[in-house]
């Protein structure tokens, strides 16, 4: 399907119907099936929140109790929730006050944060949740509240969520704790993948990344605001263009800094977006920097946003990649702001516990590369090939992943992710790809000792991965494979 509209049309219709409900959008406006969950709208991104509501907001969070004397500030959450926040700890890495994220169920990634730490008494974590029943971000509440609670603290003094709960409900996991609504004008028709750069979940860490500094925030934000305009109508021309090529892969270029902090936001909006929503349409994207070359078969994607401050460009980037996105989808008549297939795994996950989970196969490093070319000789069309780690990953061990898996298969692209992140940004995409093969990898032993936190909650947590990566390979059937890691030095 292609529309016959002007892409400027396009934008209009994206506009109006950011403003109405779905009944009140006419029949002729895509957007009115394409941007909403059901009858539950998902197009609050579109225009920015006025300056005085976010700073009115910002002043509500200053002002709680809880906030007061924290220098530390630990975000948890999965996908969308939590991969901005990520870009702004690359963005901000020296801030005066220190930002964590984590994602990670594995313990080690919850034993590596809580070194960094330098006083629980001084931290507050902030829990993400747009539902309030993202598994794995309640678990790892879970098990950092009860290391406050060895400390003699008391969670309900450090502990808040960011959700679309209403206060006046139950608090999530019936945990107590204090909560505020994602977006700021108290609405709920952001989905998590487009909550940059206009929600609490990206301006709360970036107002702190600038020692809550409001009038810098200020300037910044008013720059954001002239800048999206300014490069909005050849974001609208570019995505027109590139899907009247029918375009399926996706090479975003962006500047060096720029393309390490908003990789993977970028990849789980493309690929949750669009990916396995229409017949016979795969997309696959990479995000690269501007002096790599595009690999074959791609479309370059350039985001140019001219402007010294580092926060300007990353805002500016991240509204106008979800422009494109949404005027892409218009002409391919794909409902963007949905992720029916992740329901597949999470339904699978369901259906095994602890008692009838299987053990994986173990495997070396060799043995692991013997079974990649297995499966490739059965699938001789594959191009891609993404191995999803479900440990914690550091950047400098996934790269060198990368590299030592192109030199085994010279001939495939090689993407190297960490589960379950990957299942938040990717799988959607992945359940009914034709070109890629998945290997799935677990680790044979987990870290199970953590000062102040229980044996059952780490336990419960590195079960809670393994059942993941098990339903994960179940769904994605005779193009995954599932995989224990015994190599110590798996990854050198």
């Amino acid at each position: 399907m292609m529309s016959q509209l002007e892409p400027s049309e396009i934008l209009l219709r994206l506009i109006k119907a950011s403003e109405r409900s779905r009944s009140e959008i006419p029949d002729e406006n895509l957007f009115r099936d394409i941007g909403f969950e059901g009858e539950n709208p998902r197009l609050g991104w579109v225009i920015p929140p006025t300056w005085e509501i976010i700073e009115e907001f910002l002043n509500r969070f200053l002002n709680l109790k809880l906030v007061k004397g924290k220098t530390n500030f630990i975000f948890s959450g999965m996908g969308g929730s939590i991969n901005s926040i990520k870009a702004i700890t690359v963005v901000h890495e020296k801030s005066t006050l220190k930002l964590y994220a984590i994602d990670n169920l594995d313990p080690d990634a919850l034993r590596e944060l809580l070194s960094k730490v330098d006083s629980l008494e001084r931290t507050l974590v902030l829990g993400i949740s747009k539902s309030g029943t993202t598994l794995e971000t309640r678990n790892i509440i879970k098990a950092l509240s009860q290391r406050f609670e060895y400390e003699g603290l008391n969670p309900v003094e450090h502990f808040l969520w960011l959700t679309d709960i209403s206060p006046e409900r139950k608090s999530i996991d019936g945990s107590g704790f204090p909560s505020l609504p994602i977006q700021m004008n108290g609405r709920t028709d952001i989905g998590g993948r487009f909550s940059a750069p206009h929600t609490a979940i990206f301006l709360i860490p970036l107002f702190l990344a600038l020692n809550q500094d409001l009038t810098k925030l200020q300037t910044i934000w008013m720059e954001y605001l002239r800048l999206r305009v300014a490069y909005l109508d050849s974001t609208v021309n570019k995505a027109n263009s590139l899907a009247r090529k029918d375009t399926e892969k996706f090479a975003i270029f962006l500047d060096d800094h720029l393309a390490q902090a908003i990789e993977t936001w970028s990849t789980q909006l493309i690929q949750e977006s669009l990916g396995s929503k229409i017949a016979d349409y795969d997309p696959k994207t990479i995000v690269l920097r501007r002096v790599e070359a595009t690999p074959p078969g791609f479309e370059p994607l350039m985001i140019d946003v001219e402007s010294s401050d580092i926060d300007v460009k990353l805002m500016a980037c991240m509204y106008l990649l979800q422009v494109f996105t949404a005027i892409f989808a218009y002409e391919k008549g794909i409902n963007f702001v949905n992720q029916p297939d992740v329901e597949l795994y999470k339904c699978a996950m369901n259906l095994v516990d602890q008692q009838t989970l299987p053990t994986s196969e173990p495997a070396t490093y060799s043995g692991i590369i013997t079974k990649i070319g297995n499966i490739l000789h059965v699938r001789p069309g594959t191009r891609f090939l993404e191995v999803i780690c479900y440990w914690h990953l550091r950047n400098e061990e996934k790269d060198s992943l990368r590299k030592r898996l192109r030199m085994d298969f010279p001939e495939m692209e090689i993407l190297v992710f960490t589960g379950s992140d990957w299942n938040h940004h990717s799988y959607q995409a992945a359940s009914r790809s034709e070109d890629t093969i998945f290997i799935l990898l677990t680790k044979r032993n987990y870290v199970e000792h953590i000062k102040g936190i229980s044996e059952s909650i780490i336990m419960n947590n590195i079960d809670t991965i393994q059942r993941i990566a098990y339903a994960t390979q179940q769904t994605l059937k005779d193009k995954a494979i599932l995989l224990a890691v015994l190599d110590e030095n798996f990854i050198s």
